[in-house]
């Protein structure tokens, strides 16, 4: 590999002004880290900030929070996905995701998109397209995961965004295109409306099933104790009564302790029979929720792409 920098003296003139010029330089990524936490962005270095943060302030956006799911909120409050390809490495597809299923590709069919051209780190283009106009992308995409589970990062190529979407921007312009001149994302709100309240239901139908699991869990455990505990309490019932006079008090003591124990963990079992009880009837909730959750989306989907 080539390294155009030459290790110097430690401590001697090259490495002083190469230390004063990192110093100097970092304190203005400093500045520009503030301003990338305005827009939420906790760090330009990761999941590419920098460049999510120079698309939201040229296409007018704000962040959406958290690292996962979308990228931006515009003015209308739909949210968008914001993609960048740096074509100085011979890219010509925008990345995806390396576990793409039917799920992603749902997530994707909700948002329009924005996608920044870079040559290493100079913006040369930003383009934007709606999920529309992916629909073969998208088809291509189901069709290949009739076989398999998922598929490794496909990449949408640079054509298909440059054919069907919109140039915005390009270098030496003095600002960009208004996205919401050129793409209307009213339409999209009720349809990501309908994809997060189905994401949200089918989160809790699974914390449903997994409260089920463990309440039944809960309750073959306290069956268990229990009767091993009322074993426990014949034994000494029958040891009890077949004692010596001299052994009848400690036994019938030492009855009296397990048996007690015994009806504690009769208790137990009761209570755990209602918790299992109220978890199957929240999961019925859940799931009949999570279902009308599905079919809603559904509905929303097929009115958006007719």
């Amino acid at each position: 590999m080539y390294m155009a920098h030459k290790i110097p003296d430690y401590k001697g003139v090259q490495y002083v002004t190469d230390k004063t010029t990192v110093d100097i330089l970092w304190k203005q990524l400093k500045t520009l880290q503030d301003v990338a936490e305005e827009f939420g962005i906790e760090n330009i270095f990761q999941d590419n900030g920098a460049e999510i943060l120079q698309q939201l302030i040229y296409l007018n956006m704000k962040a959406v929070p958290g690292r996962e799911g979308n990228d931006g909120v515009d003015i209308n409050g739909c949210e968008w996905e914001m993609k960048s390809l740096d074509v100085s490495k011979g890219n010509s597809g925008i990345t995806t995701n390396h576990h793409l299923n039917a799920d992603i590709i749902e997530k994707y069919k909700t948002v329009p998109w924005s996608v920044a051209i870079y040559d290493r780190i100079h913006l040369k283009k930003i383009y934007i397209v709606g999920s529309k106009q992916l629909q073969a992308t998208f088809q291509a995409w189901e069709q290949q995961l009739r076989k398999v589970k998922s598929l490794n990062n496909p990449k949408i190529p640079l054509v298909t965004i440059e054919e069907q979407g919109t140039l915005i921007y390009e270098e030496g312009w003095d600002f960009p295109v208004d996205p919401m001149e050129v793409l209307d994302t009213k339409p999209y709100i009720p349809l990501q409306k309908a994809y997060f309240v189905k994401t949200r239901k089918q989160r809790e139908a699974i914390e449903a099933e997994r409260t089920v699991a463990k309440a039944k869990k809960a309750l073959s455990e306290a069956r268990e104790a229990c009767a091993s505990a009322e074993k426990e309490a014949q034994e000494k019932e029958n040891a009890a009564q077949n004692a010596s006079a001299a052994e009848k008090k400690n036994a019938e003591k030492a009855y009296k302790e397990v048996r007690q124990k015994a009806d504690r963990s009769k208790k137990k079992v009761t209570s755990r029979a209602e918790k299992l009880s109220r978890a199957d009837a929240d999961k019925v909730v859940a799931d009949t929720e999570a279902r009308a959750a599905a079919e809603a989306f559904a509905v929303a989907l097929q009115e958006f792409y007719e």
